[in-house]
């Protein structure tokens, strides 16, 4: 039961992984701990293994405000609006987590920065995040481009190595009236 609006909506996707299910959640849960009164977290999952899925909602969370849905649409895109369009009028910002996303310890800094900006003035915020990928560390963040660098050398870098250049969605909070207005189109296609 949301008992009044939150600071964050955090909404994790899964299908057939409830071991990273678990990761996830088991992170948030150290992450967040001192800002549960916060945070809503929203689980969305369409897979046969969704009971045991919503088990470890309620075995993790607790003291947490969460819910557990079961996707009716298919794909990523229409889930995210599925989450967003029943939740989203109960938090000031929103964040898309995929399970097995892990959330650091320093998240929390992020949310005393979020608390300090209103939802009513930014769209969005990037921040800085990690990526792991076959034990290589990646640093995802924003990067300027310098007249320096010649624009093809910069696309050509851009299109090969994205998740360098572009912040991942790992690295956003949307302010949800923004994000409501904003809904994925379906034709994005990923499932």
């Amino acid at each position: 039961m949301i008992n009044r609006k939150k600071l964050l909506l955090i909404v994790i996707l899964s299908k057939d992984n409830p071991n990273d299910v678990k990761l996830t959640l088991s992170s948030i849960e150290y992450a967040l701990n001192s800002y549960k009164s916060s945070v809503l977290i929203v689980g969305c999952d369409k897979s046969i293994y969704s009971d045991s899925i919503e088990n470890l909602y309620n075995q993790t969370l607790q003291g947490f405000d969460y819910s557990f849905n079961r996707q009716i649409s298919s794909g990523i895109y229409q889930a995210f609006n599925e989450v967003l369009l029943d939740y989203g009028n109960h938090a000031d910002w929103v964040y898309f987590l995929n399970s097995g996303d892990s959330m650091l310890e320093s998240f929390s800094e992020i949310l005393t920065c979020v608390n300090d900006h209103s939802s009513n003035d930014l769209d969005s915020i990037i921040f800085r995040t990690e990526c792991h990928l076959n034990n290589i560390n990646f640093y995802v963040k924003p990067v300027a481009t310098a007249s320096k660098i010649p624009l093809s050398l910069y696309l050509d870098y851009a299109l090969k190595f994205p998740f360098a250049l572009f912040p991942s969605h790992q690295g956003i909070l949307f302010s949800t009236e923004f994000h409501l207005g904003n809904l994925y189109q379906p034709s994005l296609g990923l499932k």
